[in-house]
């Protein structure tokens, strides 16, 4: 079978209040993309959502890394890095919420080894209006 006619398994980490969007969104994607487990060390939160998209619950996502392809890293800012870290590791590619890390020598290691090891991060970023009216203010329009 083509990698284009594969699903995509993907693992998400953290299902608290973030959860529910990605859930929503990858159900768009659907004929690409499948939630294999999610992941929460809270278990009757892992469970809510496992339930809700037809998955695995876990609550030690490290359990199962060599099951996925790609993990969405929903969890607390500073747990970023060392989630990060453990999913580059079994050569997952990453979804990872805003901001990528607390520190720029924390992400600057991310970035090193995503490229030694040939996998993908995205992190999603929102709009900030302070950025906004700075790169307008600039730009002098």
């Amino acid at each position: 079978m083509s990698r284009k006619a594969e699903l995509y398994r993907v693992g998400l980490i953290g299902c608290g209040w973030m959860a529910p969007f990605h859930v929503a969104g990858l159900e768009s994607l659907r004929d690409r993309a499948r939630i294999v487990w999610v992941a929460d060390p809270v278990r009757e939160r892992a469970e809510a959502i496992a339930l809700q998209v037809g998955a695995r619950s876990l609550t030690d996502y490290r359990e199962d890394l060599g099951e996925i392809d790609c993990a969405f890293v929903l969890v607390p800012h500073h747990l970023h890095h060392p989630v990060t870290l453990d999913c580059f590791q079994a050569g997952c590619h990453v979804l990872l919420e805003k901001p990528i890390t607390e520190t720029l020598a924390q992400a600057d290691e991310l970035v090193a080894l995503a490229t030694r090891l040939n996998v993908d991060y995205t992190e999603i970023r929102a709009l900030e209006p302070l950025a906004v009216k700075t790169t307008i203010a600039a730009s002098g329009r």
